[in-house]
Parts: structure tokens; sequence; C-alpha cells
């Protein structure tokens, strides 16, 4: 199945791919997810080179929305520039084989472009097909990502 990028949402996109997001955070209304889709859009890069935040799908060749992840460039402790994802979405069904790897090489190319030395992604639950994709493509797992929730102020 062939792939294509999409690293620019629509509106009409963010709200197609709130049913990848109600798979990993069903708690989510639209709302909030429209809220964070503009946030973590990014903005227009200066360069040729991409956002240092954005928000990419992954759209396969009957225009299904087959992936979504959310990417910022950051400073981390350990590994300096680092692209952190903190949402990764994607569907693996019979047509949507390779979604994943295709996200995969599309932040590893955002990644080198943006002079980061590292990525880290984190999985909204521990999907061991998932995380067996990420090894083949050279993510190794580092540590465990744990969460308190605090009242709302």
């Amino acid at each position: 199945m062939r792939f294509h990028i999409i690293s620019r949402l629509t509106p009409a996109e963010v709200d197609q791919a709130f049913a990848l997001i109600q798979l990993e955070a069903p708690e989510l209304s639209l709302a909030a997810w429209r809220q964070f889709a503009r946030a973590a859009g990014g903005g227009k890069p200066p360069s040729s080179k991409p956002a240092p935040a954005g928000l990419v799908a992954v759209k396969d060749a009957r225009n299904y929305m087959a992936g979504l992840c959310a990417y910022r460039r950051t400073r981390a402790f350990r590994h300096g520039a680092t692209l952190t994802v903190d949402c990764f979405v994607a569907l693996d069904f019979l047509h949507t084989q390779g979604a994943a790897d295709h996200l995969l090489r599309h932040l590893d190319e955002t990644a080198a472009a943006l002079g980061c030395t590292a990525i880290e992604i984190t999985l909204a639950r521990q999907e061991t097909r998932l995380i067996d994709q990420f090894r083949t493509a050279g993510h190794a797992l580092e540590g465990v990502l744990l969460c308190k929730m605090l009242p709302a102020c």
C-alpha cells in the first residue's frame, strides 16, 4: 500500500484524525483534540526545513488516515537536541500495512533536518506490536513514563 505524509492538517483533517485519537485517548473530547491540534500545528517554518513542532498524518492511497503523530524539538537531559513525540497512533490493518513504518521514516528525516541527535516517543499504552516495530527501526526501550493526574485548578 502506498502512503503519503500530510504535514499541515486542515480543520477537516484534524476532525478526521479524531477517530484515530479516540483509539489512544477515548477520554479526550473533540474540543480538547482541536485545541491540542492547533497548538501542535507548529506554525510556518522559516525555511525549507520542517517546523520545530508539528502534527503529521499519514494517508493511504485511498486518502484514508492510517496514522498520526505530534512532535516537537526539545532539549533532553540524556540526549541533547531531541525530537519528542508525544502522540503516535498507527493503524496497521490488512490494507494499511506499514503506516507506522512510514511515520517512523518521516520522524527520522524530520529529526535529522532539525539537527536532533535522538527521537523519544511516548506511547499511550504498552502495545507490543508497535514496540517491536520501533525496535526493528532502531529504537530502544529506555525507560517507563509514569503519570499522576492532578486536580483541576
